[in-house]
């Protein structure tokens, strides 16, 4: 019961992780309007359309697989615990 329950905090875990990177894709939209430098103008100024299309692309994959394992995790857990009830 406590690989289970231990699976079950990992996904979360993981579902939150990406949930606040998804947050700082929108606070970086928020600075785009504003007039405070954020991490993306500084990829910008550094390395040009190249740097931030790289720089938003990896955290959108990051988010995207983050999501995908915490969803395996917690079909894993289900499955576990489903088996385990049937014991």
């Amino acid at each position: 019961m406590y690989e289970i329950n231990l699976l079950i905090k990992i996904s979360k875990s993981l579902q939150r992780l990406a949930y606040v990177l998804f947050l700082f894709i929108w606070g970086e939209v928020l600075f785009y309007f504003t007039n405070y430098s954020s991490p993306r103008e500084l990829f910008y100024k550094a390395y040009g359309a190249d740097g931030i299309s790289l720089y938003l692309g990896s955290i959108l994959f990051l988010i995207i697989i983050l999501s995908v394992l915490s969803k395996r995790v917690s079909d894993i857990a289900d499955r576990m615990k489903k088996t385990e009830l049937k014991k």
